[in-house]
């Protein structure tokens, strides 16, 4: 699948990075203290800067926020979109639990 995604960035002219998700470990970062905690399998959300965050979109934030050697966040970047990225998420939940919408391996509903 990576290489479909490569050949086709290629393609449309569109650049192409891959992270090395074992260095940068954006499911266990806290942007705010900059700590790695290692979260349990079951842990759906987790608590970053006072905020409740699913933990799946998160990381994604993370990744979004890679700073130009891809191996870390842009702390900066993140500190100022993350408020953005709350709002989104929790638009994102509301909305799909209004249309019925279940992800319990994701989300938990």
């Amino acid at each position: 699948m990576q290489a479909d995604l490569k050949t086709k960035a290629t393609q449309y002219g569109i650049p192409y990075y891959e992270i090395d998700i074992h260095q940068y470990r954006a499911s266990q970062l806290h942007h705010d203290t900059g700590e790695y905690i290692k979260p349990t399998l079951n842990e759906r959300f987790k608590t970053i800067a006072g905020c409740k965050v699913q933990r799946d979109l998160y990381s994604a934030f993370l990744i979004c926020h890679t700073d130009d050697t891809l191996t870390v966040p842009d702390f900066e970047t993140c500190h100022l979109d993350f408020p953005h990225f709350v709002k989104m998420q929790d638009t994102l939940i509301l909305n799909k639990k209004k249309c019925g919408h279940t992800m319990k391996h994701c989300f938990g509903f």
